[in-house]
């Protein structure tokens, strides 16, 4: 069941521990000989050192991180340029950002790094369509949410707004690649300024479902609330169309979160970008 956050009471928050990370629904299984059959022994190790820093999860887990250096002469006379980290170490599964430190980073750089968290798997990147469009890109709304609260809020920071960086890795640089060309995040002020690609792009072979319908009625297969072989075609009778996948999306939404992370360990290719 989708829940909401919390209305916010104009009260200090206690930011002196990490916030949630969002619902992780494509963790490997801690079991080395079931894990090394989905990933390699390097993510393997990397997942056992980062697991305790992606707890607890919560779906209320849209936060961000901003590392500042202490203020010195420089700063005060001078906005600092920002880089914001788009993490994404796997194929939009699993990943927080708790799991890095921008301490020394923004200490030795003179910057403002950010780290943020934003929406992965089925919880940020179910694909579905309609009569006109394929919808379903949470995590990519996710982030332009949070560009665009950081346009307002870096001044506070001693921070240059118009000098932000994004940096992506993996299936972070994908995002990243597809924020440089959506014209979301190029209003009267652009988002960002500059971009840094790591081992990945929009134009990757994994970045992109080909069908994403096809990933949306296995799941719903998966969870149950589509048993019959004779509901796919459904999607070929257009009168029909939006009254099935409004039925389908009411039993997702009522799935708890163990089912459907479940379900999402069972459906390949999971969930990437629709």
């Amino acid at each position: 069941m989708a829940i909401s956050a919390p209305k916010w009471i104009h009260q200090p928050k206690d930011t002196f521990k990490p916030p949630p990370s969002c619902i992780q629904s494509g963790l490997p299984s801690l079991s080395e000989a079931e894990a090394l059959k989905v990933t390699t022994a390097q993510r393997f190790d990397r997942l056992h050192r980062i697991l305790p820093l992606l707890k607890p999860q919560s779906e209320d887990c849209l936060f961000m991180n901003l590392f500042v250096p202490e203020r010195n002469e420089f700063r005060d006379s001078h906005p600092l340029p920002v880089l914001v980290l788009i993490h994404g170490d796997t194929d939009y599964g699993w990943g927080g950002a708790n799991a890095f430190n921008g301490t020394l980073l923004a200490s030795f750089g003179q910057i403002v790094v950010v780290t943020l968290n934003y929406r992965w798997g089925i919880f940020g990147f179910l694909g579905r369509c309609d009569l006109n469009s394929c919808a379903g890109n949470a995590g990519l709304s996710d982030l332009v949410a949070a560009l665009k609260m950081l346009s307002l809020i870096l001044p506070s920071f001693g921070a240059d707004p118009n000098a932000v960086t994004l940096l992506g890795w993996e299936s972070g640089a994908a995002l990243v690649s597809l924020l440089m060309a959506s014209p979301i995040t190029q209003p009267k002020g652009r988002l960002f300024r500059r971009a840094i690609l790591l081992d990945g792009t929009a134009l990757s072979p994994w970045a992109m479902a080909n069908n994403p319908q096809d990933q949306f009625v296995q799941l719903a297969k998966t969870l149950q609330c589509s048993n019959s072989e004779g509901e796919d075609n459904s999607f070929t009778n257009l009168k029909n169309q939006k009254e099935f996948i409004s039925r389908i999306l009411n039993c997702i939404q009522e799935q708890n979160l163990q089912n459907l992370t479940n379900a999402a360990k069972k459906v390949s290719n999971l969930f990437i970008y629709s």
